[in-house]
């Protein structure tokens, strides 16, 4: 992916298929994945234990009510910090931040934006390449 910027002396970005397992009863596998170098020891062999530091789940019609409801409170409920919706249908992504254990919406940006993170300066994705991509 081309199109996701990132510094890669801060931190690791994984792509899916990367399983995220918090408990027996809470592992997950999002789109996208960023964890800094300095909680790269959640990162396992088969996969990562413990909450990434920023994760990204793009919407489709079978997922879209587990992305926004079921996950993204487990994804607030164990601290990852930074957590966007991608909503190819609309061309807009929602950017939630960790404020206090819960999910502030911080932004949301359309196609001929920059998204950049507010906790990980270093990472941005140029929309206008990621959302004219033909399916």
């Amino acid at each position: 992916m081309h199109y996701i910027h990132t510094c890669h002396e801060y931190g690791t970005i994984l792509y899916s298929p990367i399983d995220v397992y918090f408990d027996e009863d809470n592992q997950f596998q999002p789109d996208l994945v960023f964890i800094l170098h300095e909680s790269a020891s959640i990162i396992k062999e088969k996969r990562i234990e413990g909450a990434p530091d920023l994760i990204l789940e793009i919407l489709s019609p079978s997922t879209s009510q587990n992305d926004k409801i079921r996950k993204k409170r487990q994804y607030e409920r164990f601290g990852v910090k930074e957590f966007w919706i991608a909503d190819p249908i609309h061309s807009i992504v929602d950017q939630f931040v960790l404020q206090d254990g819960k999910y502030a919406l911080f932004n949301t940006f359309g196609k001929a934006d920059l998204l950049t993170s507010p906790l990980f300066s270093c990472v941005s994705i140029d929309l206008e390449k990621v959302f004219s991509k033909k399916k």
